[in-house]
């Protein structure tokens, strides 16, 4: 078998070299030169730009403080979080449920005020709450 198999692959070789070598012998044309109208081209309009939205003042921004606007709510991530704490069936999960909702009790005061935003509140429960955390909170 291994005789057949070097015989094959050496009439393969073979056959394949007269092909590989076919153009060698052979002068190409220069390519041809073609001649394009330099016209310019038409200019795309551009879309119009929308006027810029006002930003929150810097500091308020660097303190961490949430824009103006109507105060938001985490009411109800707050009270989804004391039911995970009576409802659950894991000691685990019902301790970070509960402690999370304490920490979402302190913390709605603040959004409520709106010294920090309701993405940064959550955020903070979510980690607290770990795997506990009910889809309210996301």
């Amino acid at each position: 078998m291994g005789q057949a198999m070097r015989w094959i692959g050496s009439a393969l070789l073979l056959g394949t070299l007269p092909l590989a070598t076919a153009g060698c012998g052979r002068s190409e044309a220069p390519p041809e030169t073609v001649l394009v109208d330099a016209a310019e081209p038409t200019p795309r309009p551009r879309p119009p730009v929308p006027p810029p939205e006002p930003e929150p003042s810097a500091s308020a921004e660097a303190a961490g403080h949430a824009p103006a606007g109507p105060p938001a709510s985490i009411d109800g991530c707050c009270s989804a979080l004391r039911a995970v704490a009576t409802e659950a069936d894991d000691a685990a999960n019902k301790a970070r449920a509960s402690q999370a909702a304490q920490i979402c009790a302190s913390i709605a005061g603040l959004v409520r005020a709106g010294k920090t935003s309701r993405a940064r509140a959550l955020v903070q429960i979510r980690a607290a709450a770990g795997s506990a955390a009910p889809s309210a909170c996301r």
